[in-house]
């Protein structure tokens, strides 16, 4: 068990001994800490949503024609296929 002592700094920087609180500013000073959690989580969400906006690419990739689409739609069948990787082999390749 950890014998350090602990302080909670009031409102107006004074340090108290938490051992020492009554349980009403235990609760206030809980009430505190929630709130103030709820703030930084919400900052903390609207600076993750501005960091996804710059690295979001600028145009979306579309596919034109059905045979486009049959080619991408094969190949992601292939990718997800773990035979397809089986025969595959670098020296294979060699011509």
């Amino acid at each position: 068990m950890n014998t350090e002592p602990v302080y909670w700094t009031t409102r107006d920087g004074k340090p108290i001994f938490v051992d020492d609180m009554d349980s009403n500013h235990v609760k206030n000073a809980l009430k505190a800490l929630i709130r103030h959690h709820a703030k930084q989580k919400k900052l903390l969400n609207l600076l993750i949503d501005e960091h996804n906006k710059k690295i979001k690419p600028k145009h979306e990739f579309r596919l034109n024609g059905e045979m486009a689409i049959a080619f991408n739609q094969d190949m992601e069948d292939a990718e997800l296929d773990d035979d397809y990787y089986d025969g595959i082999h670098p020296q294979n390749l060699l011509v």
